[in-house]
């Protein structure tokens, strides 16, 4: 992600419902733990479980991202950030709790990579922990874009989203127009990849690694073709 993105990475995701997504996850993580987020991004959901108690690693590709998480945190203590792969990522100790958010798994390239995923998750786990992450369907292009298009208007931005796919890949082209002053606005523009996996490919790799699946659901709330995956170890 381009240094400049990270920076008004919130404002792209203001109007994502955090504190419903938040107790989403806390109707799974209901006990006191240590929380791993994979794909931390800015941190708006560890600020949440710090809040609360939670004991929190952040884990994301980009430094600037972690930057900006390590600002928000900085009055906590129970917290670690770090740069890294969360297909590869070892935690010194196991964690009770893993999340991964934002279809962040969608931009795995193959699904070896998901494979690896889970069993780097499954590893960081204790015995009896959960990990929850979500994926969306092929689906959610239709449901999204009309002709091929994603608009989305506000007061202080316009963002304008097209796709073309390639295979199993979607290739998605954003330009963001961020309001600067009455009349100006500055662009930025970035390349997404998102790869689409095959759910019941998903659950049958999670059962071969040793995870028991707890739930596949999808919620009209968070889209209707997007689905979380609850898993205990």
């Amino acid at each position: 992600m381009h240094k400049e993105f990270a920076n008004i990475y919130d404002v792209f995701m203001e109007s994502v419902d955090y504190e419903n997504w938040y107790m989403y996850l806390r109707k799974y993580i209901e006990k006191p733990g240590t929380v791993l987020d994979l794909g931390c991004g800015t941190g708006e959901f560890l600020v949440r479980f710090l809040k609360d108690g939670f004991g929190c690693i952040g884990v994301d590709i980009s430094e600037i991202m972690l930057e900006i998480s390590r600002d928000k945190t900085k009055e906590f203590t129970d917290i670690e950030l770090h740069q890294g792969d969360i297909r590869k990522f070892r935690t010194q100790k196991p964690a009770e709790y893993i999340v991964c958010n934002f279809d962040t798994v969608n931009y795995f390239d193959k699904f070896s990579d998901l494979e690896d995923f889970l069993d780097c998750s499954y590893e960081n786990l204790t015995e009896d922990g959960i990990l929850i992450f979500d994926v969306v369907t092929e689906e959610i292009f239709d449901e999204m874009f009309e002709n091929g298009v994603f608009l989305d208007e506000k007061e202080n931005y316009l963002t304008i989203w097209r796709y073309d796919k390639e295979g199993e890949n979607y290739i998605i082209n954003i330009k963001l127009f961020i309001r600067e002053k009455e009349n100006l606005f500055r662009n930025y523009e970035e390349v997404h990849v998102k790869t689409i996996f095959d759910l019941e490919e998903i659950a049958n790799k999670a059962l071969e690694t040793g995870f028991d699946i707890v739930d596949i659901r999808n919620d009209e709330e968070f889209g209707e073709n997007r689905f979380f995956f609850i898993l205990k170890k």
